[in-house]
């Protein structure tokens, strides 16, 4: 929903990578704004184009794996090889390499021989030059798309790596496309000293995603479900929602599963009341809830993003009775990250 000049973009990118020209490319926006999803069409797309989409994703842990993103990828080709063969021979003589940030690399293949010994900013220097050799030559039999997720958590071997690897893509045909919240990225974040030096050298495409327009809320609601929705209804979850598509979709689906919504066609009632009175605030938004998020308003601004005003206390319940533990985050968005 409204995300046709974003999608566009990226399909550029999509193309130059499948004809050898790769690029870094950053989706940034606040939880539930759509991230993921938006970076998931684009892989579908992308494989339809005959790439070969792998995806990593950072975690909020601390001592989470150094290269945790780049581990997953590899981990992800080791379980599903085209052809183990094709495999062993991109990583020719730098498997060794490979192997110390991915150690089930010699499970898989038992002849890979222990890595060269160096001093730690020497050998952090080889895997960065050798990981770059390793997709170089997998991406010549299938162009490939390296999605990183949450890189608001990256660590910093990972931003690094990134950062390493970025001024190689254009001659390479890989498509680096990443995501993070930029509720969580302030100047002094680690992440964005690497998109500054990036982007002064022209190097990264940066997409920023906003929340819907009370048009969008009213196409998205339609989309979910199958028909159009009653004003009222569009009303009060525009203002519930403030136009964060994973907060949208979760009050309609509260109300759906709750049986308030529906009549027994699976259509939405037509005698819906949806503003009697004045609710209180949901257990999604208040301390014992689910960790609220943070965003920007359309207006300006931050407030937090969830339900809070202006729903009848009947359907309060409805909408909040249930989980709220997939409200946020993590999983939060998961279907709109």
């Amino acid at each position: 929903m409204e995300r046709d000049v974003e999608r566009a973009s990226l399909r550029v990118l999509v193309d130059n990578a499948v004809d050898g020209q790769g690029k870094l490319a950053l989706v940034a926006g606040e939880p539930g704004v759509g991230k993921s999803r938006l970076v998931a069409e684009i892989g579908d797309e992308a494989q339809a184009h005959g790439m070969r989409v792998l995806t990593g994703h950072c975690v909020d842990m601390n001592g989470a794996p150094a290269y945790l993103p780049y581990v997953e990828i590899i981990e992800q080709v080791i379980s599903s090889p085209r052809s183990p063969l094709a495999l062993r021979e991109a990583l020719g003589d730098v498997a060794p390499e490979i192997a110390r940030i991915a150690p089930a690399l010699r499970r898989a293949f038992p002849d890979i021989p222990p890595p060269v010994e160096l001093p730690p900013e020497l050998a952090r220097r080889y895997v960065w030059n050798s990981f770059s050799e390793f997709i170089g030559r997998a991406a010549q039999d299938d162009p490939l798309m390296l999605v990183l997720e949450d890189l608001h958590w990256a660590d910093e071997s990972t931003l690094l790596l990134t950062d390493y690897l970025t001024p190689l893509l254009p001659d390479m045909p890989v498509l680096v496309l990443g995501t993070y919240r930029d509720t969580e990225v302030d100047l002094h974040h680690p992440l964005t000293r690497v998109i500054g030096q990036l982007a002064r050298r022209r190097l990264i495409e940066q997409v920023s995603l906003g929340r819907l327009s009370y048009d969008g809320v009213r196409a998205m609601l339609r989309a979910l479900a199958g028909h159009p929705a009653p004003e009222q209804l569009i009303r009060v979850i525009d203002r519930e929602a403030e136009g964060n598509p994973f907060f949208v979709e979760e009050v309609y689906l509260h109300l759906a599963e709750s049986g308030v919504l529906l009549d027994e066609h699976g259509r939405i009632r037509t005698d819906l009341r949806l503003d009697e009175v004045s609710l209180g605030r949901c257990p999604a938004t208040d301390e014992r809830g689910t960790r609220r998020l943070s965003g920007t308003q359309r207006g300006g601004g931050h407030r937090p993003v969830g339900l809070g005003h202006g729903l009848s206390t009947h359907l309060e319940r409805s909408i909040c009775g249930g989980s709220t533990a997939r409200q946020a985050d993590a999983g939060g968005a998961r279907r709109h990250r």
